[in-house]
């Protein structure tokens, strides 16, 4: 049976047990550190200072308690010795002490059944959510104390229920409404997202999330198109990798790139390999002008030599309709690995540069990453990293991931690879 103490409904008082069972259901777990080593410390300090400061009746109604759990004291008295608790209390039956002779009662008890009473309600987090909604819809509907109060004693006054619970479940508020049942609750109000969100303290909304698996998702929103920045300039660029031929776009040579494109640009040189009948003469102008790089294990071959003498002028006079190719022979040979070059695009007309890479480092599939991140036509998202889940995009904290997909399962494949995770997790959050 349940009755007001003060500003706080005790729902069960029958019992001793029951009556420290609805202590702990007024301590607000969520106000203590979970990592904190006088966890336990606090919470029990938290029991004591509502019956200290918050619970009361008058002195009768003490005495009247007292007597009703008398029987249950030698069972308390045997677990506090039992525990090795001297509670060095005196007792007090009638009179102003009884208060606290009864305070002291409800204490021991809830120390000797501290993990019982208080995991009940760490774990119990639909029945701490219904206490709250009841709450929130008294606040929404201007139910006050006096409301409770005067519904308390008509209670009193008709007996028309045993329990006040089972009275107010019948006659409500005002024209009868009132908050719906708890079974009801768990199937409307305590699935509604949002609702929950601003329900519950934050720690107990994480908790309220991970208990429905949102736990195991990992969340991305999408950075707005305009501003997203592709990742492609990073000091990570590529490093046997060259961009250049549209003025109107950034270029990038490695330097053993652009010192081969100085060599085959400079007319004198083209000249003296094409007009140079001095076999020993071309030999040492190419070893100086273009000399092997270091990845290759020795100097040019003879065939090699007249490759060279051959490509370069044709590069420089010649103009032939592919330039391009003819460069990645004169690269081919000059690094010792085979290079290739693909004109890349944009969405618009104007949007092309040439690409030149390795041939056995890039694969279509990359060469067409490349081109998006180049272009900056994938998109940009924020991968969540942090402990807590996020209720929406604003709540979504982590590192940056540029994707170069353009549909929702391949930017999902690229997150869930990023974060290590299943692509079937991946919650997205698109611009809109």
């Amino acid at each position: 049976m349940g009755n007001m103490y003060g500003n706080y409904w005790i729902e069960d008082d029958s019992s001793l047990k029951n009556f420290a069972k609805s202590v702990a259901a007024l301590i607000d777990f969520d106000c203590v550190s979970e990592s904190s080593d006088d966890q336990d410390d606090q919470v029990k300090s938290r029991f004591w200072d509502i019956l200290d400061e918050e619970i009361y009746v008058s002195s009768d109604k003490y005495e009247n308690l007292l007597l009703k759990y008398c029987p249950e004291l030698g069972d308390l008295f045997y677990e506090l010795w039992n525990h090795g608790i001297e509670p060095g209390i005196k007792p007090a039956f009638s009179g102003p002490e009884s208060r606290g002779f009864f305070n002291e009662l409800v204490y021991f008890y809830f120390l000797v059944h501290y993990e019982e009473l208080t995991g009940y309600f760490k774990n119990s987090l639909s029945k701490r959510a219904y206490k709250k909604y009841q709450m929130h819809w008294m606040l929404t509907h201007g139910i006050t104390m006096d409301d409770i109060y005067a519904r308390i004693s008509e209670w009193k006054e008709n007996k028309e229920s045993d329990e006040f619970s089972g009275y107010l479940k019948e006659q409500g508020f005002g024209a009868g409404s009132l908050w719906v049942c708890f079974d009801e609750f768990l199937t409307s109000e305590y699935e509604d997202k949002e609702f929950m969100k601003e329900l519950l303290s934050e720690t107990e909304f994480q908790e309220w999330l991970k208990e429905r698996g949102f736990g195991e998702k990992i969340y991305a929103f999408q950075i707005d198109p305009e501003c997203q920045e592709s990742d492609i300039w990073d000091d990570c660029f590529w490093e046997n990798v060259a961009v250049f031929g549209n003025r109107y776009y950034k270029e990038r040579k490695p330097e053993f790139f652009q010192k081969i494109l100085d060599a085959v640009d400079d007319w004198v040189f083209a000249d003296l390999l094409r007009l140079n009948e001095n076999p020993e003469e071309v030999i040492r102008e190419i070893s100086e002008s273009v000399p092997p790089c270091a990845g290759r294990t020795e100097g040019y071959s003879a065939a090699e030599i007249e490759k060279l003498r051959k490509f370069i002028p044709a590069w420089f006079y010649e103009e032939t309709s592919d330039n391009e190719a003819l460069l990645c022979k004169i690269l081919s040979i000059v690094t010792g690995k085979t290079w290739g070059y693909r004109c890349i695009h944009g969405s618009s007309q104007s949007d092309w540069n040439y690409f030149f890479y390795l041939t056995d480092e890039w694969t279509d599939k990359s060469i067409g990453d490349f081109e998006t991140r180049y272009f900056n036509e994938g998109t940009e998202w924020i991968v969540h990293d942090e402990a807590t889940i996020p209720c929406g995009p604003k709540d979504i904290h982590g590192f940056g991931l540029y994707c170069t997909s353009s549909d929702m399962d391949g930017i999902k494949q690229e997150i869930a690879q990023a974060a290590s995770g299943n692509p079937e997790d991946v919650v997205l959050y698109p611009c809109e």
